[in-house]
């Protein structure tokens, strides 16, 4: 009885070995291929995932800040309104953290610099990301509100008598303020320049006023293309029309040297693009 041949008697072990090889390098590759689908379809749903989030936070501002300011605009009600009801609560809410530090200057300046810390920080880090540029206008455009409104109030500073604060209004007692209570009162008398406080004031709500509506008309024409998934490339791309836009606003209506200047300036990325 013959015995079975071996392998080597059979001459096949390098043909084995090569398609032991091949099997392996198959394996392999089905293994990445697999993992690479894996791996896209993980990321794909986090891009969707982040997309879907971004577009919300669009609308959430979008419908909390700028459509209350067209209604105001089309019901012909005071801005300040806006003012109101939205950031003189972030406003107050400084003052009664900061003021417990203890120091009056500080707490005097903690209503505005609170403003500007649930306003232009979130706008900064929104501006950093195309998909959310949109929600970075809007922050600006609520920004350009409370510079407007500071600078109103910046120009009572030197005679504060007769102005009445936020707690004399809900306790009744109008015409509470004074130089002791009144922030920019304190702020400029300890800067030296309280009697410059109408020229400070004056030039800081032109400067409010301009950024306010530069970036109201900003967003207002550049939500529609984004609502269909077109993102603007770079942020002066969707700055600069509603910039052009307000500059012919202000020159025809006869605005001030600043706001001129500011829409002028956030414009010229479109106008070297229509001229040169």
């Amino acid at each position: 009885m013959k015995s079975i041949p071996t392998v080597e008697e059979l001459d096949v072990g390098d043909w084995l070995t090569e398609d032991a090889k091949g099997l392996e390098q198959n394996r392999g590759e089905l293994y990445t291929g697999l993992n690479k689908q894996l791996y896209e379809s993980i990321e794909g749903r986090k891009e969707k995932e982040e997309r879907e989030a971004y577009t919300l936070l669009n609308g959430i501002l979008f419908l909390s800040f700028v459509v209350p300011v067209v209604f105001a605009i089309i019901l012909k009600l005071p801005m300040g309104l806006f003012y109101l009801f939205v950031v003189m609560w972030v406003h107050e809410a400084g003052h009664g953290f900061f003021c417990l530090l203890g120091n009056r200057v500080l707490c005097a300046f903690a209503g505005f610099m609170n403003e500007m810390l649930f306003t232009l920080v979130p706008a900064f880090i929104c501006l950093r990301k195309r998909e959310i540029y949109l929600a970075g206008c809007i922050l600006i455009m609520c920004v350009g509100f409370s510079i407007q409104h500071t600078g109103e109030y910046m120009q009572s500073a030197s005679n504060p008598y007769g102005q009445t604060s936020l707690a004399g209004s809900l306790t009744g007692r109008r015409g509470d303020m004074t130089e002791q209570s009144h922030d920019w009162s304190i702020i400029f008398r300890e800067l030296g320049v309280e009697r410059d406080s109408k020229e400070i004031g004056g030039f800081t709500e032109k400067l409010g006023r301009a950024t306010s509506i530069i970036f109201f008309t900003s967003t207002i024409l550049a939500v529609i293309p984004i609502s269909f998934g077109r993102q603007p490339k770079k942020i002066t791309t969707l700055i600069a029309p509603g910039a052009l836009v307000s500059l012919l606003y202000f020159i025809f209506s006869g605005a001030s040297s600043t706001e001129v200047t500011l829409s002028l300036i956030l414009a010229i990325p479109l106008l070297k693009t229509i001229f040169l």
